[in-house]
């Protein structure tokens, strides 16, 4: 039977997890190119402007705080997921994202008929 490794060394598989900053700088990077992507053409710009007069100043929170207050990869999983889904929110406006389209696009129903709404 295999030993454990000792106390201070990490398993082999987390050995080749990317670092906790790589893992940061890795999600950050890519909710810039949601948040540029989405701020192209908004649905309406000063709806959109006011949907982000919080997320500017919360990313910046976040990355400023990132090695005195470090969250675990899962945190910082849940709060790219979330500040993603707000960005296609702002977009469209909440009350217009046209999910329905997209989810008949990629099943063939629409997500109403499938829950009865």
């Amino acid at each position: 039977m295999e030993e454990p490794p000792a106390v201070g060394q990490c398993a082999p598989i987390m050995a080749r997890w990317p670092s906790h900053e790589r893992y940061f700088r890795t999600l950050a990077g890519l909710f810039l190119l949601v948040f540029a992507l989405l701020a192209l053409h908004p649905s309406d710009r000063s709806d959109w402007a006011l949907e982000n007069a919080l997320v500017v100043p919360a990313a910046i929170f976040l990355v400023a705080t990132r090695r005195r207050l470090p969250f675990s990869r899962i945190s910082y999983t849940l709060i790219f997921l979330f500040l993603c889904l707000h960005e296609v929110g702002g977009h469209y406006t909440y009350a217009a994202v046209p999910y329905d389209r997209w989810f008949e696009g990629l099943t063939g129903r629409t997500f109403g008929s499938m829950v009865g709404w």
